[in-house]
């Protein structure tokens, strides 16, 4: 589905809790597909005036794991250091606070660096 395709699904719902909740906080996750696109729909959603969060996954992880515990399978989600800078610009760019998902100690260090360098989105919220 489409940046704008998965605004207006969102934005429909969010309308709806938003009518009966006006303070309420939200944010979308990736928008599924080719990697170029899962960020597509923050814009649309920004530009609606109802987004006040963005959100980052500042790193990746390999993901898997068997009934018993152990790590099975050749699943990676992945977000490169290119991916997550695009993120967090969308996010300085449309004045939106980040919220920021800590899998791995990698994630704490890259949201460390933004944060050393002070380019780290105001608002932004981490969750380790």
């Amino acid at each position: 589905m489409s940046g704008d395709e998965a605004a207006e699904v969102y934005l429909g719902i969010w309308r709806r809790v938003l009518a009966e909740r006006p303070d309420a906080l939200w944010y979308p996750t990736i928008n599924l597909g080719p990697a170029a696109q899962w960020y597509d729909h923050i814009s649309p959603l920004a530009e609606s005036g109802l987004l006040r969060m963005g959100v980052s996954d500042p790193g990746s992880v390999n993901m898997g794991v068997r009934v018993d515990g152990l790590p099975v399978g050749s699943f990676v989600y992945a977000n490169t250091f290119d991916d997550v800078a695009h993120q967090l610009d969308l996010c300085r760019t449309h004045r939106l606070g980040p919220s920021l998902a800590i899998y791995e100690p990698g994630f704490l260090r890259t949201i460390l660096a933004y944060d050393r360098s002070d380019q780290l989105p105001a608002g932004s919220f981490i969750k380790l």
